[in-house]
């Protein structure tokens, strides 16, 4: 088993190597880098490489992996987990969900193709790719803010191959979370977050490494860092990387693969009062939440257009995520139930 190479970094069978990818320099000298950290086993296997904080304001990946690296005994493993726990250093500084500084995110399509040339952002999501050409497997590590159920995201359409969209379901399926399945939604509310095709793992599994985007919750703190170990720590095991049994997550799964519906956009303004709490299976026209004006008074009911649930109120998704809402604000993703027998 030779030692693991990674930029700078020469990590030995059996062993942990902390280092970071290749840095940018700020105005005043400063340079700033995405750190990663590569647990190295003793016997030849899959590469998983696992990413937080892809934006900023999404830290609950960056502690997931830091758990997980914690729980890790390298020399009881085959293959190899890569562990970039600040992809986007620029805006993880600045708790906020974009670079400050170009106003671009990691869940653009920043990577294929690389710019290493190009804007700030660009040029640090450049510096991943020599992860992602030795990866055999992908985990995305996002989270939504509360109340919001955690979910696995399949991606099929974007898979380049039958073993691609077949490892992207062992990924899912390992994690214990619920699993959705993203495609385009026919609706404009596509728009709101931009192409899924565009996001790390979409385009990770379009050039042949199998992707799953997680959403976990309690996007800006520590406090479901376990949950996330639990998810990373299974695919390794569904993956051969470690050998005990899997363990159970900390909350259930909705069982079957429902599919992504879109998101809801209320119409009034006013406070966002929830009557069924995110991971709640309801039938389609189902009150899930009524909005009132600062007077009290009743503005708007809001129903899930379709039998299934909404995974998070997420209030406004791009400011601090306050259930005091404008109108025409994004107050929730939509997943369809799977049909009978599916």
């Amino acid at each position: 088993m030779d030692s693991f190479e990674l930029g700078d970094l020469s990590v030995k069978p059996g062993t942990i190597g902390k280092g970071s990818l290749a840095s940018v320099r700020l105005s005043a000298g400063t340079q700033v880098a995405s750190p990663v950290v590569v647990a190295h086993g003793v016997e030849p296997g899959p590469v998983l490489l696992a990413m937080g904080a892809t934006h900023g304001d999404e830290i609950v990946g960056t502690a997931a992996l830091i758990a997980t690296l914690k729980a890790l005994d390298p020399t009881t493993m085959r293959g190899t987990l890569i562990a970039i726990t600040v992809a986007n250093p620029l805006a993880f500084e600045h708790a906020s969900y974009e670079s400050p500084h170009d106003r671009l995110h990691m869940a653009l399509p920043v990577r294929w193709p690389a710019a290493p040339q190009g804007l700030i952002t660009q040029r640090l999501a450049a510096s991943h790719l020599p992860a992602f050409e030795k990866a055999t497997h992908y985990l995305d590590i996002h989270g939504n803010p509360d109340p919001s159920w955690p979910i696995a995201m399949l991606l099929p359409e974007q898979a380049s191959t039958e073993r691609v969209r077949k490892d992207q379901e062992l990924i899912a399926d390992a994690t214990g979370l619920t699993r959705v399945r993203m495609t385009e939604p026919a609706d404009a509310s596509g728009s709101l977050v931009g192409s899924i095709a565009g996001q790390p793992a979409a385009a990770a599994s379009a050039h042949g490494v199998a992707g799953v985007m997680l959403e976990l919750v309690s996007r800006g703190s520590t406090t479901a860092a376990e949950m996330g170990r639990i998810a990373v720590m299974n695919t390794m095991r569904a993956l051969g990387i470690l050998d005990d049994e899997p363990e159970p997550q900390v909350v259930p799964r909705l069982e079957g693969v429902y599919q992504y519906h879109g998101g809801v956009v209320n119409q009034h303004a006013g406070i966002f009062w929830s009557k069924h709490l995110p991971g709640s299976d309801v039938d389609a026209g189902t009150v899930i939440a009524e909005i009132t004006d600062v007077w009290g008074d009743t503005v708007e009911e809001v129903t899930v257009p379709v039998d299934g649930f909404l995974w998070g109120h997420l209030g406004t998704l791009y400011g601090n995520s306050t259930h005091a809402i404008p109108e025409g604000s994004f107050v929730g993703f939509v997943a369809a139930r799977p049909e009978p027998g599916a």
